[in-house]
């Protein structure tokens, strides 16, 4: 994920040949594919995910800031929305499905 990058903010994923953007805010599908998608649950438990996380930093700053002390002059909203991001893409990436491709 790049900070500054064109909106919506996104992520890129992608697997082999396979290839996929994924809104960070709704979680959805921007552009190309990976199978198997998530079904309307999962998806709903990650939107539920970056509800809490984005509670999270809102209510404790400096956790967002100790995530993302890296980052240079952005402001507090800003950082927990990439801390949030963070989190979320985190706990994508260490999905059993992404780590084993079942």
């Amino acid at each position: 994920m790049y900070y500054n990058d064109h909106n919506p903010p996104h992520f890129h994923t992608q697997y082999g040949s396979d290839q996929m953007v994924v809104d960070v805010n709704t979680l959805g599908v921007i552009g190309g594919r990976l199978a198997p998608l998530p079904d309307g649950s999962e998806l709903a438990s990650l939107r539920e995910g970056l509800e809490a996380f984005r509670a999270m930093y809102r209510e404790d700053a400096a956790l967002a800031l100790e995530l993302t002390s890296d980052v240079e002059s952005i402001s507090e909203v800003e950082r927990i929305e990439i801390a949030t991001y963070t989190m979320v893409i985190n706990a994508l990436f260490n999905l059993d499905a992404v780590k084993t491709r079942e």
